[in-house]
């Protein structure tokens, strides 16, 4: 039986790869390697917040699943994966190959971090406030569990909609020719 935590898992598994193919570039980079290059960090936090925005006012499945894919891509380009407290200047580039590579290691560490409380006043707000925090913050002090407590909120913000009991999800995948 499948849990709700392995479901959601399964969905942004799905957007990135979906994504890594409709944004490559070469198969070391994607677009979205270029954006963040050109605009920084910032341009990366600020469409997840956007997800945020388009959450609030259409209840879209997909934007929450969009932006926990996007926390995922953070957690690579600081390189967690590689260096313990990431890179302080450093951006890792990103590629489907990587990305599908290190997901289940990124899952158990979410899944190590301590439980937070049930009870949240508004799930969507935690993301909100914490996108606009990082984005004050320097590359360099980014911190690994911050990205993990957002994804955690994402996941618990997807089950408490009750996104979970669905027959058919809202990804944005496949979509090439729609």
């Amino acid at each position: 039986m499948v849990n709700y935590q392995d479901k959601f898992n399964e969905l942004v598994r799905n957007q990135f790869v979906y994504g890594g193919q409709k944004y490559a570039l070469s198969a070391e980079k994607e677009s979205t390697d270029v954006l963040f290059d050109t605009f920084g960090k910032n341009w990366l936090l600020g469409t997840m917040c956007k997800y945020c925005f388009r959450f609030k006012n259409l209840a879209r499945e997909r934007d929450i699943l969009k932006i926990a894919c996007y926390v995922y891509i953070l957690w690579l380009k600081r390189g967690f994966f590689i260096k313990e407290g990431g890179f302080e200047y450093d951006v890792v580039d990103t590629n489907v190959k990587l990305k599908d590579e290190y997901f289940n290691i990124f899952v158990e560490k979410v899944n190590q971090v301590p439980i937070m409380e049930l009870t949240s006043p508004d799930w969507l707000s935690r993301i909100q406030n914490k996108l606009v925090e990082l984005a004050k913050e320097p590359w360099g002090i980014i911190k690994e569990k911050e990205l993990f407590y957002l994804y955690i909120n994402c996941v618990r913000l997807w089950q408490e909609r009750g996104y979970f009991y669905q027959e058919s999800h809202d990804e944005d995948v496949n979509n090439g020719k729609k």
